[in-house]
């Protein structure tokens, strides 16, 4: 329920939507976590946010209508990676493109009315999948970034199966 959450975590106490990688990203992804931070590794499976936190739990019609808008999307290829600071440059994750692509997606979820769109970073979001969630010393953030892309060049994956995370 996230009754016992502090802030900013309870904001995402009703989840959000994200895309599920497929293998073999999922599998890249855990393994990445393990090696540099494996606290995280086990806390979520790999994921890409598409969504800011529901505003409550959705009703069954409405995930229905939900379920319409990811389908009206069609399945689509994004590339994954280079590895990249996150948005507050602490953690690495990877970076992902087309960015417009997800973006569409995003607003075409937020329109439902069903999110946090008051939130910060609605807008001007930077798409990213994490591999790290604990913060680091900036030169130990770049020094992962090379030993990343150093043996993973980018790469394709589809997006296609969605989930409702909560973290």
């Amino acid at each position: 329920t996230g009754a016992d959450w502090s802030e900013p975590r309870l904001n995402y106490r009703y989840g959000m939507l994200a895309c599920a990688p497929t293998d073999p990203l999922r599998e890249t992804v855990d393994a990445l976590r393990m090696r540099y931070d494996a606290a995280y590794a086990g806390s979520n499976p790999p994921f890409i946010v598409v969504s800011q936190p529901f505003a409550r739990i959705p009703e069954p019609h409405e995930i229905e209508s939900l379920k319409k808008t990811v389908q009206a999307m069609r399945p689509f290829q994004i590339r994954v990676g280079p590895a990249i600071p996150s948005p507050n440059s602490r953690q690495l994750c990877f970076d992902l493109w087309p960015q417009a692509r997800l973006l569409d997606l995003r607003e075409h979820l937020h329109a439902t009315g069903l999110f946090r769109t008051d939130l910060k970073f609605t807008k001007n979001y930077i798409f990213h999948m994490k591999i790290t969630e604990t913060d680091r010393d900036l030169k130990e953030v770049d020094r992962m970034i090379k030993e990343v892309n150093e043996r993973y060049p980018p790469f394709e994956t589809t997006c296609a199966d969605f989930t409702w995370v909560v973290p």
